[in-house]
């Protein structure tokens, strides 16, 4: 039998009716047919057919795209009161073999559905395609690497009515206080760097246009046009601007930041950690950035990644990361996995790579990222970027860092997992490998260094026999060997294996 192609929907309705005990056959039974009896008629109602039930998911089969988005949609309001439900979609070619399906996009859609969130709808780029993008509100949420899928798939995601998801930055100038909220006939006095919300307007009207021109000279990247369902070429003409869109209903909008500002009332404090609470805080020691080493490294890899998350932390591998750096031998490279990062005033294309230069600097969604090359030793240069991983230092106290410092110290990170590696060959890279090899165990000591702050200033003094202990000096690594002590100034720059750390004065 041939292929033919149509649109695969896995659809999770594990929530539905309760967890039943697995000793309780009738009751699991009476459970399954009312999820079935509640998702096969917005199915059908929507062009579509079950072919197969999975535990709690439905594997179902619509001829027509924007049907299938349209039945997920409906299958996810909040409205609908159907619980915690998600749908996973990918639309091509599958072959039907004894009313079953196969296929690599049966494969997709499954492992898409493994990364839908509850209440979510997400869908591949061959669905976007293939459906009417005038009927469905959406937008991307990022790239993703699935098992047994060849390369990255940027994935999107359908709003269904009564949603809206706050994209990071409008969240955190939300919470500084930076978020302006514009409507027709307003005409505010923005702050430079204000993050715009532009509401109930119009793409190309002359209200949207007046507006527009009415502001100072902002980032482009700092303005957000909220919109509902918008034809394909409003949404890129808006887009190549290196403006944004959230995508969402005005009211939804509304309930959603109102919850944001909820959330930080119920979360506002500090994370700072003080030796002392009796003593006055003089500096505090933070986190500022990852720190790149050369390779290949010692024969065992070749080249590695890091992906960045949106609250500033650096990661192995994250469906959820806003951006991904990429060193080999000879190159130092940026990918972007999500819209709106920009470098040098110019927006980076997703999954695009770029390569960096001394003194680079990209926006992005957790603040400003600096490169910063290295000219000596064993690393090819820093990407800084400011992170809440700090802890205060009073006058007469000491600080430990490394990956298992003693108390009161800084934590280092230890990203567990090989993910992010590219192995040399030989016997060497096969036995580090399988013991377990990463980069934080192989250049962090689990006691590092420790940070003094005396009258006379803060000194560094190295702890581990091993792992060495650098200060950046101009671009230069100093190395400070174990049972050294070097005097550190404020805002100058430490490097503990992949973590880059600071001195700030709080005084």
């Amino acid at each position: 039998m041939g292929t033919r192609t149509n649109t695969v929907a896995f659809i999770d309705v594990g929530s539905i009716g309760g967890a039943p005990s697995p000793r309780n056959r009738e009751r699991l039974h009476e459970i399954r047919q009312s999820r079935e009896q509640f998702a096969e008629p917005i199915v059908s109602r929507h062009g579509g057919q079950i072919i197969k039930t999975l535990d709690n998911c439905f594997l179902a089969l619509f001829q027509s795209a924007t049907d299938a988005v349209r039945a997920g949609m409906a299958l996810t309001e909040p409205a609908a009161g159907a619980g915690l439900i998600r749908v996973g979609l990918a639309t091509g070619d599958i072959e039907e073999i004894s009313g079953d399906v196969f296929g690599e996009v049966v494969n997709l859609a499954s492992r898409i559905l493994g990364k839908t969130p509850p209440g979510q709808v997400w869908f591949s780029p061959a669905t976007l395609m293939c459906m009417n993008e005038a009927e469905i509100p959406w937008e991307p949420v990022g790239r993703f690497a699935f098992k047994g899928i060849p390369g990255e798939r940027e994935i999107l995601r359908a709003i269904p009515a009564g949603c809206v998801w706050l994209p990071e930055v409008v969240e955190n100038a939300l919470r500084s206080s930076r978020l302006i909220r514009v409507r027709k006939g307003q005409k505010p006095d923005l702050q430079v760097n204000a993050v715009i919300l532009m509401e109930d307007f119009e793409l190309g009207s002359e209200e949207l246009k007046s507006v527009l021109d009415s502001m100072p000279i902002l980032d482009p990247a700092n303005i957000w046009l909220v919109v509902g369902m918008i034809p394909a070429g409003d949404r890129i003409a808006w887009l190549e601007t290196g403006r944004q869109l959230l995508v969402g209903e005005l009211e939804a909008v509304d309930k959603a930041l109102k919850a944001s500002l909820d959330d930080m009332e119920k979360t506002d404090g500090s994370e700072t950690i003080i030796f002392d609470n009796a003593a006055l805080v003089g500096f505090d020691l933070r986190l500022v950035g990852l720190a790149l080493p050369e390779v290949p490294m010692s024969g065992v890899i070749d080249g590695y990644t890091f992906d960045l998350l949106a609250d500033g932390r650096w990661v192995h591998r994250s469906g959820s990361a806003i951006l991904r750096v990429d060193v080999t031998p000879d190159t130092l490279s940026l990918y972007a996995l999500v819209p709106g990062l920009r470098i040098a005033g110019q927006q980076l294309t997703p999954g695009q790579p770029v390569v960096l230069s001394d003194g680079n600097h990209v926006q992005t969604p957790a603040g400003g990222l600096q490169y910063l090359q290295c000219f000596s030793g064993e690393y090819r240069g820093f990407l800084l970027i400011d992170t809440e991983l700090k802890i205060g230092i009073s006058l007469g106290n000491r600080a430990e860092v490394g990956r298992e410092p003693s108390p009161p110290g800084l934590t280092l990170p230890d990203r567990r997992g090989q993910m992010n590696l590219r192995w040399s060959s030989g016997f060497r890279a096969a036995r580090a490998k399988e013991s377990g090899f990463t980069m934080d165990r192989a250049l962090t000591g689990r006691r590092q260094a420790v940070i003094k702050y005396a009258r006379e200033g803060v000194s560094l003094t190295t702890l581990h026999q091993r792992c060495g202990s650098y200060v950046v000096d101009e671009g230069n690594l100093i190395e400070i060997k174990v049972n050294q002590t070097r005097d550190i100034a404020t805002g100058e720059l430490m490097v503990f294996g992949t973590s880059v750390l600071s001195i700030r004065d709080t005084l």
